[in-house]
Parts: C-alpha cells; sequence; structure tokens
C-alpha cells in the first residue's frame, strides 16, 4: 500500500503543466501614475473552426476531377449553422453556407495595417509563410503596445486577414493555417479580437 502511494506521489509531482503556445508582452509609455489608473487592452483568441477537404477516393477520378477537387473549397468539419459566428462569416462572405472561400484569402498578406477605420488602432504582423508557423503580432494604441506571439506548431500560414466581424468598428484578425493528414488537406481559421 505504501509503495502504491509514493508512487503515486511520484508521478503527481513528475508531470509538467501545459505549455502555453503564446507570448504576451504588454509595454506602455505612459507614466507610473497613469499606470495605476489605466486599463491595458489584449489579444484574445475568440474562436477556431477546423475545415477538411478530403482526398479519399481520389485515386479513382479523372484528371479534370482530380483538379477540381484539389481547386474546391473544404467543408467545416463540425458546426451548428444556427451559431452567430458562423452566420457572421456567411455575410462577410467568407464562408459559403459550410465551406470557406480561400479565395476571399487568397494574395494576402499583412505588414502593417489598422485595426479600425479612424487608423489609431496599428498592426504590425511578422511572419514566414515558407519557412514559418510562428506568427508575431504587434498592436499599438496611443501609448500602449501588446506584443503576441503565436506558435501553430508546424502548420503552414497560409494567411492573415483584417475583417470586422462583429460590426463593432475593430477588424478581427483571421489566421488560416493548414496541414495534410490522412488522405486530406485540413485548414484551420483562428480569429483573434483586440479589445
Amino acid at each position: 500500500m505504501r509503495i502504491s502511494a509514493i508512487l503515486l506521489l511520484f508521478f503527481l509531482f513528475s508531470c509538467e503543466g501545459k505549455k502555453s503556445n503564446t507570448e504576451i508582452e504588454v509595454h506602455s509609455k505612459s507614466s507610473d501614475s497613469q499606470k495605476n489608473k489605466q486599463t491595458f487592452n489584449q489579444i484574445q483568441e475568440i474562436a477556431s473552426l477546423s475545415f477538411r477537404r478530403s482526398y479519399v477516393g481520389h485515386e479513382n477520378l479523372s484528371d479534370k476531377e482530380l483538379d477540381k477537387l484539389y481547386k474546391s473549397n473544404p467543408t467545416l468539419e463540425t458546426y451548428d449553422s444556427k451559431l452567430d459566428l458562423v452566420k457572421r462569416l456567411n455575410e462577410k462572405k467568407l464562408l459559403l453556407n459550410s465551406e470557406l472561400i480561400l479565395s476571399q484569402f487568397e494574395n494576402k498578406t499583412i505588414v502593417k495595417d489598422y485595426l479600425d477605420t479612424n487608423k489609431k488602432i496599428t498592426i504590425v504582423c511578422n511572419y514566414d509563410t515558407e519557412d514559418s508557423s510562428i506568427i508575431n503580432l504587434n498592436v499599438t494604441k496611443d501609448t500602449q503596445s501588446i506584443f503576441k506571439s503565436l506558435d501553430f506548431k508546424g502548420d503552414h500560414i497560409l494567411r492573415i486577414i483584417l475583417k470586422d466581424i462583429n460590426d463593432d468598428g475593430i477588424k478581427e484578425i483571421l489566421i488560416v493555417t493548414n496541414y495534410y493528414i490522412m488522405n486530406g488537406d485540413n485548414f484551420v481559421v483562428t480569429i483573434l479580437k483586440y479589445s
């Protein structure tokens, strides 16, 4: 009995906690007296949607059918069509029912842009679509600057776009990544919000 208890305690103390895939730093140029009164904004993930384009049975397709399959839009894996986010993405023409419209994300790269129409919230993105699965974001408003690093653990970063999904005047950050597994391409749309 004692040996079992000791082994259980040893196991519990030897386990490591889950490591986060993001880093966040907040810098402010305001004085110390203003820091106490100031509330800090942040960049948060508000949703992650998974899509898939399956190639099961592709060996029986003609070249024309295979070409059509490779150019097709991936389909949302599990969703509720009544879900507000799915409705909004359809309204913004990023989805067509349950299909991710990849052409809305083609040739979209962001180096420096604005999250708002008044051009008061600046976003700078640093990433390499060819060699890296890490994106560094820096958002600046007034004197506050927020840095966030996202590591997609080997997934290929396709594109980043800015789109005001919830019509609040501040654009969300949409990041599309993909990876291949078990006879299909998988796409993940990660949606981040500055608030």
